[in-house]
C-alpha cells in the first residue's frame, strides 16, 4: 500500500462556516478551491492547512489497494471475493465518489486500519489513480479527540 504525505493546501465546502474542525469526525477535502456545487456540498469554501507536520495518507486509489483493505479487514474472505468488493462491492470506487452514504460507510470500514498505521486519512489522486478510480482528487480526513491535523487559512 502506497503512503503519500501532503503540506499543500486543501479547500472544503460546507453548509455552514467552520472555524475549526470537529473533533472525533471525518472530514473530506479537496486540492480545487472551487469543486463541487453549492446545491451538493454548500456555499461556504474554506481553505485548510495542515498544522506541524506533512499529513500521512493511504492512496486508496488503485483496486488493488482496495482488495487489500477488504483482505485485511475480513481475512476469512477469499481473495476472489476481496477483488470482486474491491471492484463492485462497498469497497469500490465508483462509491467513492457517490457523494453519499456508502462513501462514509467505507471510511469507518476502513478507520481501524488507518489508526493501525498511523495515518491520517486517505486520497485519491487523479493523474496517478486506475483508470477505475478516477475522478476528482479527493482527501478524507480522520479528525482526532484532541490533535489539531488542519488548520482554517483565512482567506
Amino acid at each position: 500500500m502506497k503512503i503519500k504525505t501532503l503540506r499543500r493546501a486543501l479547500y472544503r465546502r460546507t453548509r455552514e462556516r467552520e472555524t475549526a474542525m470537529r473533533n472525533n469526525s471525518i472530514a473530506w477535502f479537496s486540492y480545487k478551491r472551487g469543486y463541487g456545487s453549492d446545491e451538493s456540498y454548500g456555499a461556504h469554501i474554506s481553505k485548510w492547512k495542515p498544522t506541524s507536520r506533512p499529513l500521512r495518507l493511504l492512496d486508496i486509489g488503485s483496486e488493488a489497494t482496495r482488495a487489500e483493505l477488504a483482505h485485511i479487514l475480513f481475512p476469512e474472505w477469499p481473495r476472489a471475493k476481496c477483488v470482486e468488493e474491491a471492484r463492485s462491492g462497498i469497497f469500490s470506487c465508483n462509491e467513492q465518489y457517490s457523494g453519499g452514504a456508502a462513501n462514509l460507510e467505507f471510511h469507518r470500514l476502513i478507520k481501524p486500519v488507518i489508526e493501525a498505521k498511523r495515518l491520517d486519512g486517505t486520497v485519491i489522486v487523479d493523474r496517478s489513480a486506475d483508470e477505475e478510480c478516477k475522478g476528482p482528487t479527493e482527501v478524507v480526513l480522520y479528525i482526532p479527540k484532541r490533535a489539531k491535523l488542519v488548520r482554517k487559512v483565512v482567506n
